[in-house]
């Protein structure tokens, strides 16, 4: 019972969220920082892939 309301409580959350960025989106500081949220999102996967790119290298080489 007390997980359905846990549920219940994290999708009004995540809908409340998406509605606001969804406003926020329709003004130029909204699509800002959309934009800068993607660049840092990409960056910070580059960043993951790269790493792991040279762990996959070490345990390659050894």
């Amino acid at each position: 019972m007390m997980t359905g309301a846990l549920l219940l409580l994290c999708n009004f959350i995540v809908e409340k969220a998406v509605a606001m960025i969804g406003l926020q989106a329709t003004g130029l500081l909204g699509k800002v920082s959309i934009a800068s949220l993607i660049l840092l999102t990409i960056w910070t996967a580059r960043y993951y892939f790269r790493r792991s790119g040279e762990f996959i290298q070490i345990i390659y080489n050894h």
